[in-house]
């Protein structure tokens, strides 16, 4: 009489997954408190008069045609608080190819295509999504969409306006449901 074994059947493996995916995740959140903690440690002396977004990075499978994985990274960001206010009307970004505005700079040094879905934003207590107006896709390495900005409108719409120096953090999320966790300020 045959016995089936956890070890052996697909549900043992599907947890799996989902516990490496959970894994990654955590460690991408961890990363980005630690970067945004030890950037607010300023021991030159000098005041600050902006604060660059900090940056981390996951591998994800790509959703395109491509058989390579993205491995898509927020490199800087500007994002001005006189453009995201609760009167604001836009919850939308566009990506383009240059910084303009309010932005995210995201590159990706995997061979595969990475594609946005959406932008946190958390300020103030309050999470607000932005979603993309047409496609955003980072392409592979290589290619001269590798680096791509996500923009954000002069009219962006927050739960509470945001100010200038205010902690802001967040998240690019890509198709394939990679969360990139990237903390700055408000300039």
């Amino acid at each position: 009489m045959p016995v089936d074994s956890v070890a052996t059947s697909s549900k043992g493996r599907e947890i799996g997954k989902v516990t490496a995916a959970t894994l990654v995740v955590i460690v991408a959140v961890v990363a980005a408190v630690g970067i945004f903690y030890l950037q607010s440690l300023n021991t030159s002396g000098q005041p600050k008069t902006s604060q660059p977004v900090t940056t981390s990075s996951t591998s994800v499978s790509s959703s395109s045609s491509q058989t390579g994985l993205a491995e898509v990274t927020v490199l800087s960001g500007s994002l001005k608080a006189a453009d995201f206010r609760a009167a604001g009307t836009s919850t939308t970004f566009i990506c383009g190819t240059s910084a303009v505005g309010s932005y995210i700079r995201l590159s990706n040094s995997g061979s595969g295509t990475g594609s946005v879905t959406a932008v946190t934003l958390n300020w103030n207590g309050a999470t607000d999504v932005f979603t993309p107006l047409g496609e955003c896709l980072v392409g592979p390495a290589g290619y001269a969409s590798t680096t791509e900005y996500v923009l954000f409108s002069t009219t962006s719409r927050l739960t509470f306006s945001a100010s200038a120096g205010g902690a802001v953090t967040g998240f690019v999320i890509l198709s394939g449901g990679a969360e990139i966790a990237f903390a700055g300020s408000f300039e």
